[in-house]
């Protein structure tokens, strides 16, 4: 796990089951999911990102037809999408990020309620919603247009950093072939894990953060 590797390889490594090494994996994720940081502070750049709904490997309780392997959705396109937020506090290794409902106002202010300092400024791009979303939590908040101001964004208004993010969170993703919906909030997990060392996590790092009782 502190290598990233698919489910297949680290079963072969440690000679155990796919199963196995499968449900081992979401016991250490199930931990880091629930770490998310205390306090957001200074500029914190959010953006929404989306990933195709997937019930993979699940044989009972579908809301439709199972697809064949040939019919996979690409990511992001199709009507079936779920909504991630995700914030990062510029300048450091700090992100937080939520699997949402919905990406409506009320959907995207709940879920950084919690971690959203008082002192934060949101930086967004031209998504009104967030201009909800900043008046709820009581920030400050600035933004840009793109078809006005480019995709660069307009001085201190940008989201570089998240976008930079989301674009390595995705290409990190690829690797599993398709991650359950229901899973999704555990990858996004030990994916902050790694980025906060730079993808240089050695075994004994990871138990060590992955059984903390918080985010530090």
């Amino acid at each position: 796990m502190a290598d990233g590797l698919s489910i297949r390889k680290p079963a072969a490594r440690l000679g155990i089951t796919v199963d196995k090494a499968f449900r081992w994996r979401h016991k250490f994720l199930g931990f880091l999911n629930g770490q998310k940081p205390s306090a957001l502070s200074g500029v914190v750049e959010a953006d929404e990102t989306f990933f195709p709904v997937s019930y993979k490997d699940q044989k009972k309780g579908l809301p439709r037809t199972a697809k064949k392997r040939a019919g996979k959705t690409k990511d992001g396109a199709g009507a079936e999408k779920t909504a991630v937020v995700v914030a990062v506090q510029r300048g450091t290794q700090v992100k937080f990020d939520h699997v949402l409902p919905n990406a409506t106002a009320v959907a995207l202010t709940d879920a950084p309620q919690p971690v959203m300092g008082s002192d934060a400024i949101l930086s967004t791009d031209g998504n009104a919603a967030y201009r909800t979303v900043a008046k709820e939590l009581g920030v400050k908040a600035g933004y840009f247009i793109s078809a006005y101001h480019g995709k660069g964004g307009y001085g201190t208004w940008h989201v570089q950093s998240v976008n930079r993010y989301d674009a390595h969170l995705k290409g990190w993703m690829a690797r599993f072939k398709g991650v359950a919906t229901k899973y999704l909030a555990n990858y996004l997990g030990w994916r902050r894990l790694l980025d906060r060392f730079k993808d240089n996590l050695t075994p004994q790092q990871f138990l060590f953060h992955a059984l903390r009782p918080s985010y530090q």
